[in-house]
């Protein structure tokens, strides 16, 4: 009777095992991050500036825009609309991905001249399924993290 009972336990230890293996885990390294990422805010997040993102990445290298917006009248110019452009290299790690490269920004209505900076930031990350991810999650402050979705 004992040896019915331990078999019939390591037989659905066993069972569990095996469908647990099977369970896919979302790795982020390079193959999952190939293809152009975009960035979707929450409808009933209220804003009055914001930035909206878009990644594309290739093999070791990515391009990034970065749509800087704000509604508020500064100085001689109407509504404030920015773009910036990051070209570079990135290292994804365990927890993290780093990125190092130029960004520049694009000239608009108030600022008719292009400027060019070194650019280095790293990201913690957080895998939503293998068609979304979000760059520095935080709980307590949504309007800061960037949920990007595979376009």
């Amino acid at each position: 009777m004992k040896t019915s009972f331990k078999l019939t336990i390591l037989l659905i230890t066993i069972i569990f095992m095996i469908q647990c293996s099977n369970d896919e885990e979302l790795i982020m390294n390079q193959d999952f991050l190939q293809g152009t990422w975009v960035e979707v805010e929450p409808e009933e997040l209220i804003q009055y500036e914001g930035d909206n993102y878009q990644f594309t990445f290739s093999q070791d290298s990515f391009f990034a825009e970065i749509h800087y917006w704000t509604d508020v009248i500064m100085d001689t110019c109407s509504i404030i609309d920015w773009t910036y452009k990051i070209n570079g290299k990135y290292v994804v790690s365990l927890d993290s991905i780093e990125f190092t490269g130029i960004i520049s920004t694009v000239p608009d209505n108030c600022d008719t001249i292009t400027h060019k900076y070194n650019f280095h930031k790293k990201s913690e990350f957080y895998i939503i399924s293998e068609s979304e991810f979000i760059l520095d999650p935080n709980p307590e402050e949504e309007y800061y993290q960037i949920r990007l979705v595979k376009k």
